[in-house]
């Protein structure tokens, strides 16, 4: 799989559920914030099916407190006047081995349901939340719902930008999805 900034990763085979979905957009879309529209409908998802303690860490990590259960990845493709929005949604399902680092199977936090029955649950949620996300943007209640399952609310954290390192107590997103 690709992630982020062309981070490469690998799984092994029968290990995890991974889909892309290709939605066409308007030519006035507006996307800021798009990626945690769908991390909350995926975690509200995965928590309804029996995986508590599943959080979000900004901007596309599905996390718990042992580990990563997954990421997100938004990017646009122009093919002429047409933009097509590509999501790519990557999440650890099966026990992972002890050599893949800070990784977490869904298995291990009691999530039973069949792959196809999870597929199909976060199809539909994910489709429902970009419809939402395309008439609303980030909303105050999508906001509020970010927040309600937002990893790292009110800790110590660190971050790097560009050459700078900055540091503080994390106090969510702002009105455009960002910290």
């Amino acid at each position: 799989g690709r992630g982020r900034r062309g981070q490469h990763w690998r799984s092994p085979l029968g290990s995890g559920l991974y889909l892309s979905l290709a939605w066409p957009l308007a030519p006035d879309a507006v996307l800021a914030g798009a990626s945690l529209a769908v991390g909350v409908a995926t975690v509200e998802t995965l928590r309804r099916l029996g995986a508590p303690g599943v959080a979000l860490k900004w901007p596309n990590d599905i996390v718990h407190a042992q580990g990563k259960v997954g990421g997100i990845l938004l990017e646009l493709q122009q093919q002429g006047s047409a933009r097509w929005l590509i999501l790519g949604l990557g999440l650890n399902v099966m026990p992972l081995p002890a050599a893949a680092d800070q990784a977490l199977g869904l298995r291990a936090l009691g999530l039973e349901t069949p792959r196809e029955d999870l597929l199909e649950a976060l199809f539909l949620a994910i489709l429902e939340a970009l419809r939402a996300f395309l008439r609303e943007g980030l909303s105050l209640a999508l906001r509020r719902r970010y927040q309600a399952l937002d990893a790292y609310q009110g800790a110590f954290v660190q971050a790097e930008m560009a050459k700078e390192r900055v540091q503080g107590r994390y106090q969510g997103i702002n009105e455009e999805g960002l910290l």
